[in-house]
């Protein structure tokens, strides 16, 4: 088995093996140790990509401090932050349809994640806004469920924010919570 291993994963190695002849354990063993290492780096790095993916409820609350706080309010009055669709309650409070100049924007992105069964994140990009300092507008909106003894699960805006990104010389060129200028 070890010999056909170190044929799948290293063929020049093999060849060598096959001229050595006394040394052949020598080698087979530093094959070995490398086909490990090689295992262990790749293991290491799919275990720290899925921490990433999975991140924690206390690291999405951490994120919000990268956007700038929307008091909701003022919005509650005005349109139902609580529904069974987040995403189309996004797009209901932030969503083109919203916006006065929406004819002029040219791309708006939604995305969603769900960090666990009870929290929910929808993120809205608009890129080409009419504005002579603002490029785009990013909002990060957050969920939690509303009624847990529902058969539809009803799902609550508790937090909004917003980040910018300029258009050139008028400021940032990257997402931040500043106001362009």
């Amino acid at each position: 088995m070890i010999i056909k291993l170190l044929m799948w994963s290293e063929p020049k190695i093999v060849g060598q093996i096959k001229s050595v002849g006394k040394n052949k354990n020598i080698v087979m063993k530093n094959c070995l140790k490398t086909n490990v290492l090689f295992a262990a780096i790749g293991l290491s790095l799919l275990f720290s990509s899925c921490s990433l993916l999975g991140k924690s409820s206390k690291q999405f609350l951490d994120d919000r401090s990268e956007y700038r706080e929307i008091d909701l309010q003022p919005l509650s009055s005005a349109t139902s932050l609580v529904g069974n669709n987040p995403e189309a309650i996004a797009l209901k409070t932030f969503g083109i349809s919203q916006n006065a100049n929406s004819e002029s924007i040219t791309q708006e992105t939604v995305s969603t994640s769900q960090d666990s069964p009870s929290n929910f994140i929808v993120s809205i990009t608009q890129i080409g806004l009419p504005d002579d300092s603002i490029k785009g507008i990013r909002y990060r909106l957050d969920f939690v469920r509303h009624n847990e003894t529902s058969s539809k699960p009803e799902w609550q805006m508790i937090w909004a924010g917003q980040q910018f990104i300029c258009q050139p010389s008028r400021g940032e060129q990257n997402w931040t919570a500043n106001y362009c200028y």
